[in-house]
């Protein structure tokens, strides 16, 4: 068994085409801008872990986003001109549980599992948006890797996903998953492989 404590601070600094000050028109009541003025964001994250056997995982954590920035959008009743802009409007914080769990008991499967759930709460400092959102968040994996021969040279990958509706930031976000699946094939003592993938299956 181990046990870990973590704590770190992090800075997100935008990137250059939210600083960007040149607007792109969509149509002559629409436009789009940067902001040069913009400031970096601030998170703090403590991590607490437990991990058994190195097969399950363990963790809780907590993280707090100071200043955070995205695009507003606003609209002028005079002009019917509608703006949108970069700015620094909103502070978050998660607390939340992860767990992870590899299962490696038979030779010609490995399956690596994951499931977190996280609370977020986000307030804004600017009238135009919604004042908070708070709510949960879920997410689950599974990637699972079939040996379908004894040499190891013909491999099926099935990976699945799923993010039930929850929130981002001041924001709603829909549910969401995705179905992989894959094949591997190594020939020339595994000097050549050729692989084919299909990728979100059920779109």
């Amino acid at each position: 068994n181990s046990f870990s404590i973590n704590y770190s601070k992090r800075i997100n600094r935008p990137s250059f085409h939210s600083l960007n000050p040149f607007r792109w028109y969509d149509n002559p009541y629409s436009y789009a801008e940067g902001n040069p003025f913009l400031q970096p964001s601030y998170s703090h994250n403590v991590e607490f872990g437990f991990t058994h056997n190195q097969n399950l995982e363990n963790k809780f954590y907590y993280s707090k986003t100071e200043n955070g920035y995205s695009q507003l959008t606003t609209l002028d009743e005079n002009t019917n001109i509608q703006a949108t802009k970069y700015a620094n409007f909103f502070n978050t914080e998660i607390f939340g549980i992860s767990e992870s769990y590899t299962f490696d008991k038979i030779k010609w499967w490995e399956s690596v599992n994951s499931l977190d759930l996280s609370y977020n709460k986000s307030t804004s400092k600017v009238s135009i948006t919604n004042q908070n959102r708070e709510g949960f968040n879920s997410y689950f994996s599974t990637n699972n890797t079939f040996n379908l021969n004894s040499k190891k040279t013909i491999i099926l990958n099935l990976n699945f996903w799923l993010s039930p509706s929850g929130v981002d930031g001041l924001d709603k976000i829909s549910a969401s998953n995705q179905f992989d699946l894959a094949m591997k094939f190594f020939f020339l003592d595994k000097n050549l492989q050729l692989g084919i993938v299909a990728n979100d299956i059920f779109s």
